[in-house]
């Protein structure tokens, strides 16, 4: 025999509308454009468009480079030679007493 199922209480079920906002209806404006009060500049200079004297370029005859890079001759750098020779070590004792 299985056991009984403990009583639950069963959940309210519910059902409503989601609340919306009211719907706001654009106002349309209508304006004019401004207009100038004064009448438009006359067209003072006018730029005339930029002509090449010679519009090709100009040829020139130059020599292709070279293939073969000349080295420079080998060196060997060595460090320079002692000025003095290397101290030699002394023992000194302190004096006696």
């Amino acid at each position: 025999m299985e056991p009984a199922e403990p009583l639950v209480a069963e959940p309210v079920r519910s059902t409503k509308d989601p609340v919306l906002p009211e719907v706001d209806v654009p106002v349309l404006i209508v304006m004019d454009p401004l207009t100038p009060s004064d009448p438009l500049l006359e067209l003072l200079s006018e730029n005339a468009p930029l002509v090449a004297v010679e519009p090709n370029p100009v040829l020139r005859d130059t020599d292709p480079p070279v293939t073969s890079v000349l080295r420079p001759a080998d060196t060997t750098i060595r460090p320079p030679a002692p000025i003095s020779p290397f101290p030699m070590r002394t023992l000194r004792l302190p004096a006696a007493p």
